[in-house]
């Protein structure tokens, strides 16, 4: 039996969600992960964070650094790193226009968190709707001034 599979949908043909200054767009979701391409602005990254689903980024444009329980890693086009769920990490964008494909394994929360916090936030710089998305998508912040 043979089974051809038909992209459903590209990147361009979905509207990105808004998470502070990134947009994510979902490629897809389900088979047992989601799968997104993030583009995002030079200096741009979450503080040190761990959830609930294991996570990768490949990086597509741009340079991308990250750091995965103590360790760090700066990331060029074409490579990739994966960090275990309840795992602390971070990113930062070290370049300007990087865009890469993340990952999460299921079940897991990105899709969730990512849709709340573009939902409930005001714009690129609320804070607080992060932090408040992060507590209703099992998102811990490793700042406790950010709980």
């Amino acid at each position: 039996m043979s089974t051809f599979l038909e992209p459903q949908r590209c990147a361009d043909d979905v509207t990105a969600l808004k998470v502070m200054t990134e947009e994510m767009r979902p490629l897809l979701i389900g088979d047992g992960y989601q799968m997104f391409e993030v583009r995002a602005p030079e200096s741009s990254g979450p503080p040190p964070h761990q959830h609930p689903w294991d996570e990768s980024y490949v990086v597509l444009e741009g340079v991308l650094w990250v750091s995965r329980g103590g360790e760090e890693a700066t990331l060029q086009v074409g490579e990739a790193i994966r960090v275990p769920a309840g795992v602390v990490h971070a990113y930062r964008v070290l370049s300007d226009g990087a865009r890469w494909i993340t990952t999460s394994s299921c079940p897991g929360g990105a899709l969730d968190f990512f849709s709340d916090v573009d939902a409930a936030s005001n714009g690129p710089g609320d804070v607080r709707a992060l932090i408040e998305a992060a507590k209703r998508n099992r998102v811990e912040f490793a700042d406790p001034a950010l709980q």
